[in-house]
């Protein structure tokens, strides 16, 4: 159960792509999302300073911060948006998420009570930011990316994490005007150029091959 969260924090909005397609099939359907459920649910459990809630195909996840664990935060998050997407495109259907992350003020209350509803309740800019970068991001996020939003509001922060990530592990990060993009499946930096290559020409299909070629 999920304890009631106000606090700046780094949060990933997580996205099934073409979950349309899959709907077409209701078995199809279900099979994928009961993987995705289940997989964030497994991946929770060994990343104990995470939550997730998990609404139809998307899932929001977000860093309880407590004073041990606060600088590793992002790290975190990265590592479980890696393992998620690299079992989800091994799994039967070879699925494909995107994944927009941000850092700011998140605000999970377990439960409002109506007359007639009963509503957890999400606020807060890291929710706002992921979700609307997920959604209507520019430029539009290709199946399987994952991206950190630049708010200017906390771009030290981020930055200053990033950095440190940087000095300790061999995670491929590649900066624009308005994101970090994170190449989860990339182990060296000199392979992105390789990449763009090779996706500019992939649809659905070919980016599914594209990515387990690299994971291999």
């Amino acid at each position: 159960m999920i304890k009631q969260f106000n606090k700046n924090t780094y949060l990933a909005f997580i996205d099934i792509c073409g979950f349309k397609n899959f709907m077409k099939n209701k078995s199809t359907a279900q099979e994928v999302l009961n993987d995705f459920y289940q997989n964030c649910y497994d991946l929770m459990r060994q990343k104990i300073t995470l939550n997730s809630i998990v609404i139809s195909d998307c899932a929001i996840v977000f860093h309880r911060i407590d004073n041990d664990t606060e600088k590793n935060g992002l790290k975190t998050i990265l590592e479980f948006v890696k393992q998620l997407n690299i079992i989800m495109l091994k799994s039967k259907y070879n699925v494909l998420l995107t994944s927009s992350i941000s850092f700011g003020n998140f605000n999970y209350n377990k439960k409002i009570n109506l007359k007639g509803m009963e509503k957890n309740a999400i606020y807060g800019d890291a929710y706002l930011d992921a979700y609307f970068d997920n959604e209507n991001g520019k430029p539009k996020l290709v199946p399987g990316e994952c991206r950190i939003v630049k708010n200017e509001k906390y771009l030290n922060k981020i930055n200053n994490d990033l950095q440190k990530i940087k000095n300790s592990s061999n995670f491929v990060f590649e900066t624009s005007k308005k994101h970090i993009y994170y190449y989860w499946f990339l182990n060296d930096s000199q392979q992105i150029s390789e990449l763009k290559i090779e996706k500019s020409n992939a649809k659905y299909i070919g980016l599914k091959k594209i990515y387990n070629d690299y994971i291999k």
